[in-house]
């Protein structure tokens, strides 16, 4: 579903997910690990911001890959396109990736009516909104690892930063649609992501709003 930022230059590690399959149970990785995601039972294919993406109702399907993606314990940085059909009665999670601790090392989510990149901790880089039902947003997290700080952006604009949470390791697959808390899947997405991208740095502002503009409608 569009060119990327990251397409500009080789990216070293993360992944990459156009999500335009538009039917099947895989979504092919353009990054270097190959780590394709496989569609959970129930997850559907609908109209994306560009080509197809992947539609969740909230009641337990996801997509993931069949190993990690990122080092979360150094700088990283994750994006997605992401719709909301209902907002979530606590929280929703677009992207994550799992860990055998009690909490997912990071979260790009919605919830207590905020968007919000989380840490362990309750540590969250989050703006408060309200955000349209069946409309599209950029999302992008980036965890700075030089300073331990986390960064937000929404449709391609800085939107909050926040002291990260710890720096958890991660053995787990990435995962699109929901996150994980005590070893169990939780905080399903009611709605669609598009267009998901992993980076092993941290993203400044300038290609953050470069990967905005190369992916917009």
């Amino acid at each position: 579903a569009g060119a990327a930022a990251g397409d500009r230059e080789p990216l070293t590690g993360g992944g990459s997910w156009s999500l335009d399959e538009g039917s099947g149970t895989t979504a092919a990785d353009a990054g270097p690990g190959g780590r394709d995601l496989t569609l959970a039972a129930g997850t559907a294919w609908t109209p994306g911001v560009s080509g197809s993406a992947l539609k969740f109702d909230g009641q337990g399907q996801s997509a993931q890959t069949d190993g990690p993606v990122l080092d979360t314990t150094g700088s990283y940085s994750v994006s997605a396109w992401v719709r909301l059909d209902a907002l979530p009665g606590n929280y929703a999670t677009a992207v994550s990736q799992d860990t055998r601790r009690q909490a997912s090392p990071f979260y790009l989510q919605y919830g207590q009516g905020a968007f919000a990149f989380s840490t362990p901790g309750e540590q969250r880089a989050r703006v408060e909104t309200t955000p349209e039902t069946g409309r599209w947003y950029h999302l992008v997290g980036v965890r700075d690892g030089t300073d331990n700080r986390l960064s937000l952006y929404v449709d391609g604009e800085p939107a909050a930063t926040a002291a990260a949470g710890p720096a958890y390791p991660s053995t787990g697959p990435l995962t699109v649609g929901r996150a994980q808390w005590g070893g169990n899947p939780t905080d399903f997405w009611n709605g669609a992501v598009d267009q998901v991208h992993a980076y092993d740095k941290a993203l400044t502002a300038e290609e953050v709003r470069a990967l905005y503009t190369d992916e917009k409608p």
